[in-house]
């Protein structure tokens, strides 16, 4: 019997297939996803900029992709927009502790006030559960 492009033995096809299901299956149970810690928001005083300090750790790769999302109803949604952003965001941040962001609201998201802000930190090692990085 053949499948894909290989042409085994019915007992190496069995062989084979069930080898690279048990590495897919190690693989994907020992990834874990990036996790973002102490964070903290500080608006700066007299200015429109907020300033976002986060840890960020992530097993099995050096940098990840970081993302701020920023919500005006307590959370409920990403509402606001976040475009202005300098620091320790966007593709390629080392992992590791006291990294910090910086948005400009003022630019963003001008003559707002809002006590229901919330933010997000959001990491991404771009590995796809099931496979690693090369």
């Amino acid at each position: 019997m053949t499948k894909g492009c290989f042409i085994f033995p019915r007992w190496q096809h069995t062989l084979f297939c069930s080898a690279w299901l048990l590495i897919a299956l190690c693989a994907s149970v020992t990834h874990a996803a990036p996790t973002v810690s102490n964070l903290t928001v500080a608006q700066r005083v007299t200015t429109r900029l907020i300033d976002i300090n986060y840890d960020v750790q992530a097993s099995g790769v050096g940098t990840v992709k970081i993302k701020l999302e920023v919500s005006a109803d307590g959370g409920a949604s990403s509402s606001v927009p976040v475009q202005t952003v300098s620091g320790d965001v966007g593709d390629n941040v080392a992992v590791g502790a006291n990294k910090q962001i910086t948005w400009d609201a003022g630019t963003d998201w001008p003559g707002h006030e809002n006590s229901q802000m919330r933010f997000r930190v959001i990491a991404d090692d771009l590995v796809i559960a099931g496979f690693s990085r090369i």
